[in-house]
């Protein structure tokens, strides 16, 4: 989240205003569990590219990713697909 948002606010000090980094990426070799990812088709606050990186540090086969397709950030818990994918991948593990 620091990188996220450092570089999004290049002028704001985040690395010292947020004391929470959630930094998934750290831990995520060592989970064992099925894990979804979910991301926003079009995510303005989180880039893709950084939930393929997150995607890419878990161990093969332990993470999947599925996609909000036409959503945003902010509003995936509001599509009626998102307690579908949830559903789906709780099936399958």
């Amino acid at each position: 989240l620091q990188a996220i948002a450092a570089a999004r606010f290049p002028l704001v000090p985040v690395r010292f205003l947020l004391t929470d980094t959630f930094e998934s990426w750290r831990y995520a070799p060592a989970i064992r569990v099925p894990t979804l990812l979910l991301q926003a088709e079009r995510d303005e606050l989180i880039p893709a590219a950084s939930t393929a990186a997150l995607l890419a540090a878990f161990a093969p086969g332990v993470a999947s990713l599925a996609i909000m397709p036409g959503e945003g950030h902010n509003f995936m818990p509001d599509n009626p697909r998102y307690l579908e994918i949830l559903r789906d991948a709780m099936s399958r593990d």
